[in-house]
């Protein structure tokens, strides 16, 4: 095929343009979209150029001459448009007395001239184009009408209104206007439209309805505008967000509220309260959530343990203690388990969670509704806490004997048929199976207190001295015991053990609580009971 010398590598004719082709151009120009910027006169000519160059001489002239005032370019723009685009009010008047103008022509995008001036807010170029007959309800290739676009404009959606604009006109999204509005968080045309008879309820993009819409734009007047339009509290979009979730992982003054409609809270809620801390907010959900939904796993301290700040935590955790009924407190203490409580008292050592109130409290609840305790929640509070409050109630409650052969002092003070020799014989046995290096050191350090046993020092420094976990600091202190402890036992330890040994047998005590229990009734000193709970240390090196 040849190829025509008159035509230039832009695809436009060098020579001078007849009626019939002068809107022929190339069509590598910046769309009105993106601008409208016709800058290289030889994209357009004719009426188009006179009306992008805002020439309303010339336009006449060439009107009169019998050109096209319906000529469009290669978007689908007639003069119209341009004129719109420019927002030259003067050519538009011209252009909308033409008998022969159609006003409600569309571009390619679908867009008339009165979508094109709402979208921008030109208000008098929508009034002159009302005024000439345009339809306020032509959309363009995706149903967005011109109310949609004139949102942010309230004068411009006022006047499409009051000209019969569709108020429930619904676009590509399944949204309309009203939906649009809360997302350009526009308060005034947000507020016209429900005047107008917008549909408060409308379900649109992504099963959104508009209060949803509100909450996610976290803009307070527009929510105080729609609460008391909303039928359904319960309705979730696309995602599965229900208005209440979506109400506490955004900015709104309404939960409460919403809670008072009749929305249920259930897990969701509970795990948007843990997405997004906010104590008060837990504190409306925790005291309505149904006890059904806390048998899920997704509800569990463990997870407040692992995903809030410390602060946070404490507070979550207050709240759990002051508003849960008997039987909420009753599935809790079946969820959790020794171990987990364990790990709550470590973060409570390293000032990282609860404060010691706050663990005690919190284990004596579950302990009164349930909770069962092992040896590792036993050697976890003395090992962070010390000989505290919660050790003494532990040393009264019956428990699952599951010692790790590497535990001293937590054994031999609550295992009443266990002594430190006889520990320290397991200690031999099992060589091979040295764990927790840095705990056992600790433990044979914490041991001194009660008895004076060298040779449980030998053990750790032999066994540890080449060992990569080694404790410089554990090593120095436990030499410097090895200097201090007394050579055989003192009087007072051997009658301590003595006495503990003479009262288990005579007693036919079973239990660490029954052996407590029988100590705290003896009619003697409370010296000598805190000598036999082990609450009082035989040695004191300073």
């Amino acid at each position: 095929m040849d190829v025509d010398e008159n035509i230039d590598p832009a695809g436009i004719s060098s020579e001078t343009n007849s009626e019939s082709d002068e809107e022929m151009f190339d069509n590598t120009q910046t769309t009105p979209d993106k601008g409208f910027l016709y800058d290289d006169p030889c994209l357009v000519s004719g009426i188009l150029r006179a009306v992008v160059d805002e020439n309303l001489e010339e336009v006449i002239t060439l009107i009169k001459s019998g050109k096209s005032v319906n000529i469009n370019d290669n978007n689908g723009n007639t003069p119209l448009h341009i004129a719109v685009f420019k927002n030259n009010l003067t050519i538009l008047n011209y252009l909308v007395c033409d008998e022969s103008i159609r006003i409600n022509t569309r571009n390619f995008m679908g867009q008339t001239p009165l979508f094109i001036a709402a979208k921008h807010g030109f208000i008098e170029a929508c009034r002159i184009l009302v005024k000439h007959g345009a339809n306020v309800n032509l959309p363009d290739n995706e149903d967005v009408t011109p109310l949609h676009r004139a949102v942010t404009a309230p004068e411009v959606a006022h006047l499409l209104l009051s000209h019969g604009a569709n108020v429930n006109a619904i676009d590509y999204s399944e949204d309309t206007p009203l939906h649009d509005a809360i997302a350009d968080r526009c308060v005034e045309t947000v507020c016209m439209l429900l005047y107008y008879g917008a549909d408060a309820n409308r379900v649109g993009g992504n099963g959104l309805v508009p209060f949803m819409r509100a909450i996610i734009a976290e803009n307070f007047e527009i929510q105080d505008a729609l609460f008391e339009y909303v039928s359904d509290f319960d309705s979730k979009t696309k995602d599965g967000y229900s208005i209440l979730t979506l109400g506490l992982i955004n900015e709104t003054r309404y939960v409460e509220k919403i809670i008072e409609k009749g929305a249920k809270v259930d897990v969701a809620a509970f795990t948007a309260c843990v997405d997004i801390p906010n104590v008060s907010n837990f504190q409306l959900v925790w005291k309505n959530l149904d006890p059904e939904d806390i048998k899920d796993p997704a509800i569990n301290l463990q997870i407040l343990n692992y995903e809030l700040a410390p602060e946070e935590f404490g507070q979550y955790i207050d709240i759990i203690m002051e508003y849960s009924s008997s039987e909420v407190l009753e599935i809790l203490a079946s969820k959790i388990n020794s171990v987990e409580i364990a790990s709550l008292v470590q973060k409570c050592s390293e000032s990282n969670g609860l404060t010691h109130e706050q663990i005690t409290k919190l284990t004596c609840i579950l302990l009164q509704h349930g909770l069962k305790i092992g040896t590792n929640l036993i050697v976890a509070v003395f090992t962070n806490m010390g000989y505290c409050d919660l050790l003494k109630i532990l040393m009264f409650m019956d428990y699952k004997e599951n010692w790790s052969p590497f535990v001293i002092t937590p054994r031999c003070i609550f295992d009443i048929h266990c002594d430190i020799l006889t520990k320290y014989n397991e200690l031999l046995a099992n060589g091979e199976e040295w764990m927790n290096v840095r705990r056992f050191q600790e433990d044979v350090i914490s041991s001194f207190g009660y008895w004076a046993l060298r040779p449980l020092i030998n053990v750790a420094l032999n066994q540890f001295a080449d060992a990569s976990m080694f404790q410089r600091k554990n090593n120095e202190i436990m030499i410097a015991y090895r200097d201090l402890l007394p050579k055989v036992p003192s009087l007072l330890e051997l009658a301590r053990d003595a006495t503990r040994k003479h009262i288990v047998n005579r007693m036919d005590i079973k239990t660490t609580c029954q052996y407590f229990t029988c100590i705290n009734s003896l009619d003697i000193p409370n010296v000598y009971k805190k000598i036999l709970f082990f609450e009082k240390k035989i040695y004191n090196y300073g």
